[in-house]
């Protein structure tokens, strides 16, 4: 396998189906069902913005909104990423936040209380291997960092910079190494 088909393997995407492995994932974060949902950009939305998308949405056109997860997965990790669906007054669902994915699969979660503070990825490594745990480790200090507002200020720039650069030193590991490959 060639260093860029190995990179491709690398990138999160929608899973393509509920597997069990998916399913078990989902049930460490709740006991709701996951689906996909198709999104549907609105015009004016943001991505990576979907609370501050479903908010100024449903100020326009009221409405309610569901936070939850939206689960990403490569061969190597599978991760839920806080996403917000707006609510529709059939009961239905839509997606109006950009995303790079053609379906998004969303869990549910009703416990979730967002109060503007940043809520980080939950990861999990499909491999049982140090590079990948050393990996997942370095994306929860990194996100610790960023926190509460999941951004670089001047105070934490140069602590997320160096955990940036261990990021990538582990990523090459990570690419370079034939056990994972």
């Amino acid at each position: 396998m060639n260093y860029d088909e190995k990179i491709e393997k690398l990138k999160m995407k929608c899973p393509d189906s509920i597997s069990e492995v998916v399913l078990q994932f989902c049930k460490t974060i709740n006991n709701e069902t996951p689906f996909f949902i198709t999104p549907s950009p609105y015009h004016w939305c943001l991505p990576n913005e979907c609370i501050n998308n479903v908010y100024q949405y449903n100020s326009l056109f009221g409405g309610k909104f569901i936070l939850g997860w939206s689960i990403w997965k490569n061969e190597l990790i599978i991760e839920g990423e806080l996403h917000c669906l707006v609510v529709n007054s059939d009961g239905s669902y839509s997606d109006i936040t950009p995303n790079t994915s053609k379906t998004v699969l969303f869990l549910p979660d009703h416990n979730i209380k967002f109060d503007g503070t940043s809520i980080d990825n939950i990861r999990k490594p499909l491999v049982n291997h140090s590079l990948i745990n050393k990996f997942i480790k370095k994306y929860e200090e990194r996100a610790q960092l960023l926190m509460p507002y999941g951004r670089i200020t001047p105070a934490n720039e140069p602590k997320v910079r160096k955990i940036e650069k261990e990021i990538s030193k582990i990523t090459t590991s990570i690419l370079n190494n034939p056990d994972l490959f």
